[in-house]
């Protein structure tokens, strides 16, 4: 799983990561200014141009069936699996990255127990 640190705000949005405005179940639970964790397994990122979470491509590491993008967001190193069939970004490439709501997961940075909706 990738993990990226974010703050929770009053609006009931994280930021950076999924920029603000992008309405989170479970972040009105917690108080503005929290500090979360988000968390994403690498199949369920998507190479996105208007993709919320921006990167930067470290590695590209081609496996047959599929390729591996390792990316810095924010310095948080993040795994993004995609299929052998997508275009393949190039070393120090900028990306957009999305993930469906359902695939993104919060946890409390300090407790890390999971915020629920």
């Amino acid at each position: 799983m990738n993990f990226v640190a974010v703050t929770a705000a009053a609006d009931g949005t994280v930021s950076p990561a999924f920029g603000g405005g992008v309405a989170v179940p479970g972040v009105r639970a917690v108080n503005a200014g929290t500090k979360l964790t988000l968390g994403v397994r690498p199949e369920h990122l998507m190479v996105a141009p208007d993709g919320e979470l921006r990167a930067v491509v470290k590695v590209v590491e081609h496996l047959g069936h599929e390729t591996l993008l390792v990316c810095d967001v924010n310095g948080s190193r993040v795994v993004v699996r995609q299929g052998a069939d997508q275009p393949t970004p190039q070393l120090t490439d900028e990306l957009g990255l999305s993930a469906p709501m359902a695939h993104r997961h919060h946890f409390d940075a300090r407790t890390e127990q999971r915020v629920r909706g």
